[in-house]
């Protein structure tokens, strides 16, 4: 019986590749697990459908073949589901070990890192302390008005 191909993971990010001497679907992972980034080449993004969690080893030869003309897909295969599986990509152990680790070490930092800081909100901290003090003004708070604010724990400090 064949083996049933992992499912591809729901929460990734999938968009054409930026890289024009490299088309395809690019695909990465936004909550940070992985580090990785692949772009699948255009005849292979249809493959994708198929870690499915329901599909099968023999159902991706088979479309693999189809693509391919060739019957000897099996080195194509095992790249292409090695990859996704390295990847984290795959929702398998694999990803799920990656996902504890991240998660552990979020856990054990001693210092959150600023993640928006010099996009969503300034990175220096006069600027920061500005646009803070702008948002919780010495106005009476009504339903419009800010309740709490979300800030990193340590403000980066301004070079020099």
């Amino acid at each position: 019986m064949a083996r049933t191909l992992p499912r591809l993971r729901t929460n990734l990010d999938f968009m054409p590749s930026p890289v024009p001497e490299r088309p395809g679907l690019l695909i990465r992972d936004s909550y940070g697990y992985s580090d990785a980034t692949l772009i699948i080449p255009p005849p292979l993004v249809n493959c994708l459908t198929l870690f499915d969690g329901e599909s099968t080893e023999t159902d991706l030869r088979a479309e693999l073949a189809r693509i391919t003309g060739e019957l000897q897909v099996g080195d194509l295969m095992g790249h292409l589901t090695d990859t996704l599986e390295r990847s984290g990509f795959l929702e398998n152990e694999t990803y799920e070990q990656m996902r504890e680790a991240r998660r552990r070490e979020f856990a054990e930092a001693p210092e959150r890192a600023p993640a928006h800081a010099g996009s969503a909100y300034p990175d220096e901290a006069a600027a920061l302390h500005e646009v803070l003090g702008a948002y919780m003004g010495n106005e009476p708070a009504d339903a419009q008005s800010p309740m709490a604010i979300a800030a990193p724990s340590s403000v980066p400090k301004a070079a020099g």
